[in-house]
């Protein structure tokens, strides 16, 4: 069984405060720095003080293809617009954002 290591965050949004607990270590985004949702996104989560890992895919093909496998492995195929990001290696987002990433971590709380 996987222990989970739990953060608790403040989050300071419109001048009110949200509380939930994020797990640690286990946001992956795929993106690149050139795109403007990914610069918005990490900008967001740092603010917030989130913890999370980042790969360009523009730079790191490896990362790129690990992308790609896990994208295949959740049956989603098309066109993908950035950034694509992995939940606790249990949901990927397409062209997330910071609001749909939070709902996401609530979900997994």
């Amino acid at each position: 069984m996987k222990i989970k290591t739990y953060i608790l965050l403040t989050l300071l949004m419109t001048g009110s405060s949200l509380l939930f607990a994020q797990n640690r270590d286990s946001i992956i985004i795929y993106g690149s720095n050139s795109c403007n949702h990914c610069i918005n996104l990490k900008s967001s989560l740092d603010s917030a003080a989130i913890v999370y890992t980042f790969y360009d895919v523009d730079i790191n093909p490896a990362k790129e293809k690990e992308m790609i496998d896990k994208l295949r492995n959740h049956k989603i195929r098309g066109n993908i617009t950035l950034p694509v990001v992995d939940v606790n290696g249990e949901e990927l987002l397409i062209k997330a954002t910071f609001e749909s990433l939070s709902k996401s971590l609530k979900k997994t709380d």
